[in-house]
């Protein structure tokens, strides 16, 4: 893949115990799962330091290092690239290796949807190309170039998320990926702490755009608020819109949900589509996995075909018999906009028994959490939803603004053995019960707890 030359270049680095000649076998950032031969790129995280294993990593027989700390390189006597910064570098590094590359890259973002819209992708661009794409959610300065790392001249088609978690991050990955196709799915209160507001979501999400050429694509939910207004922007990228309220390249209608967790469309008032789910707003996802899709040639009908092979990851609004009872496991991750979307999807689930929802915090909305927490609650408390369980910090506030509706049973818990208790107690026959939280919360010990109930 590389030679210590290709790094220098790449990085613009300082090559120290120079030895042009030597090849790498590959790229590592882990000092436990360096192989021998592969370059090593001491990354500084907010909970280690790569520096701090050089002496691991040369018993491993390290090919060549990428260090930022002086001190450390005479240690070594092998090709060592000295930076200023290792994150940059490890970016800069994927660049160079993605330029290598004539092919289609279709970058996804967004605040929710963007993971399962980019599996979705991948299954039906499988249909005809040869898809490379990045694991579960490796969708940041640190997963995306790794992500790179995986292109081999075997691949047609690059399909990759990014994500966000601060000003600057998607012209960042932009800058490394090189979209040919954007795919945006919505705006909303997602990473607050430090973006502040929904408008700079949508500021920060643009920035996909950043490095497209004039030959580019962007495909975007035109029912979204902030979306919409793509158009007015007069950028040079072609634009393609989908959506269900309003006017758009494809749009969907006649949408309904089935109790065998099936969702169907019409598409344009001329194709059905099925799909496998129990989330409503998989309907989103796969108008834009239809755009691009057409937008690359492939048949609707090849389109279907993917979406009945299509299930969603684990954790992502999952639905399955458990015993007696239903379970729509979302316990991966939650914010507002994911949220709002789960509670509609459980509120449209023709259910025999009642509606449970265990709601866990939602994580890194700063400033705006406590309101935005009490928001979920009062929308909660006007939903068919039968009885509440909140579990974390924040999320006392949603279960204080659930309370207004009295026939809606709320208890809010510090703990998940104590949610898990009290839930085992309410659990009746046919109930339905939605997990839902944010990934530091864990509420994916309830789902398995339920899981281990039905096998006593």
């Amino acid at each position: 893949m590389f030679s210590v030359d290709d790094i220098v270049k790449a990085t613009q680095g300082i090559l120290i115990n120079e030895k042009r000649g030597v090849r790498l076998k590959g790229i590592s950032i882990n000092s436990r799962t360096l192989k021998e031969g592969e370059l090593f790129i001491a990354i500084k995280g907010q909970n280690f330091d790569g520096h701090d294993f050089i002496k691991d990593v040369i018993k491993k027989s390290a090919a060549a290092m990428v260090l930022a700390k002086k001190d450390v390189v005479g240690e070594v006597n092998i090709p060592v690239i000295l930076v200023k910064d290792t994150t940059k570098a490890l970016g800069d590094i994927a660049l160079f290796h993605r330029l290598r590359f004539q092919i289609p890259v279709i970058a996804i973002t967004g605040s929710a949807g963007k993971t399962t819209t980019k599996d979705l992708v991948a299954v039906v661009l499988k249909k005809k190309y040869k898809v490379h794409k990045n694991v579960a959610n490796h969708n940041n300065l640190i997963g995306v170039p790794l992500t790179l790392f995986g292109l081999n001249r075997s691949h047609e088609i690059l399909v990759i998320e990014l994500g966000t978690s601060f000003p600057g991050e998607i012209k960042r990955l932009a800058e490394i990926t090189r979209p040919t196709t954007a795919i945006l799915t919505n705006i909303g209160e997602s990473h607050l702490e430090f973006l502040k507001t929904s408008a700079r979501v949508f500021k920060e999400k643009l920035q996909i755009m950043s490095h497209m050429d004039n030959q580019g694509t962007v495909i975007f939910n035109n029912d979204d608020l902030y979306l919409s207004q793509i158009p007015g922007l007069k950028l040079k990228p072609k634009l393609i819109s989908y959506g269900i309220n309003q006017t758009c390249d494809y749009q969907a209608d006649q949408v309904s949900l089935e109790k065998n967790a099936q969702i169907h469309f019409r598409l344009n008032k001329k194709r059905a589509f099925t799909l496998k789910s129990s989330a409503l707003h998989m309907v989103y996802n796969a108008l834009a996995v239809i755009s691009m899709a057409r937008l690359l040639g492939i048949e609707f009908s090849d389109v279907q075909k993917a979406f009945r092979r299509f299930s969603a990851m684990n954790n992502r609004h999952s639905l399955s018999k458990m015993g007696a009872y239903w379970m729509i496991d979302d316990s991966y991750n939650s914010n507002p906009v994911s949220l709002r979307s789960a509670i509609h999807s459980l509120n449209c689930l023709n259910s025999e028994g009642r509606k449970i929802l265990v709601c866990g915090d939602m994580l890194e909305l700063g400033r705006a959490s406590d309101g935005l927490h009490c928001q979920m609650g009062r929308l909660i408390a006007d939903s068919d939803i039968d009885i509440l369980l909140t579990v974390g910090r924040h999320s006392r506030f949603t279960a204080q603004a659930a309370k207004k509706n009295k026939r809606l049973k709320v208890h809010h818990f510090t703990s998940l053995v104590s949610a898990q208790n009290r839930l085992a107690k309410y659990l009746q026959p046919n109930d339905t019960i939605l997990v839902k939280g944010s990934r530091g919360i864990h509420l994916e010990k309830i789902v398995e707890f339920i899981k281990g109930k039905t096998r006593d």
